[in-house]
């Protein structure tokens, strides 16, 4: 069995592999298991782009069309075409302007952060440091991370 696929990055059939965007292939398994190579490895987001089993790798986040492409060795091709979507997943990370305190961005938006956390070794000549009371009360709205960080 040859195998091969091709993406349409973003689903606009605008590629230069006649609308596909990137292209690997073709090559059997018994083929790639010895060493040769395929006729075309253009897929710069694969993990592994002279494999045509496998197009795992790290793509734009988007919508993208993949075409997998499989021929027997009488010449019948079977295809499978699927759109996949990349998202980004990960919640900002916010840092303070010292670097001191990074927590994660739940998925509420929200972070709560002590004021005690902002301590940098205060103290006063009549109360021990343990004892010391912090007070802050404060919401900072950072649209570039679209998110709202307590400070309590």
């Amino acid at each position: 069995m040859f195998w091969e696929y091709k993406i349409d990055a973003y689903n606009d059939r605008k590629g230069v592999h006649g609308g596909w965007d990137f292209r690997v292939g073709t090559l059997t398994e018994k083929q790639f298991n010895a060493g040769d190579t395929v006729e075309y490895s253009h897929n710069p987001f694969a993990d592994n782009p002279r494999n045509p089993f496998n197009a795992s790798g790290t793509y734009p986040i988007g919508i993208h069309r993949i075409n997998w492409y499989v021929e027997d060795g009488c010449g019948n091709v079977g295809t499978c075409e699927t759109l996949f979507e990349i998202r980004d997943c990960k919640a900002p990370t916010p840092y303070c302007l010292t670097g001191i305190i990074s927590v994660p961005m739940p998925s509420s938006g929200c972070v709560s952060i002590w004021a005690k956390d902002l301590d940098k070794g205060s103290f006063d000549n009549c109360t021990s440091q343990d004892n010391l009371k912090f007070y802050l009360t404060m919401i900072l709205i950072k649209p570039a991370l679209r998110s709202v960080v307590r400070i309590s």
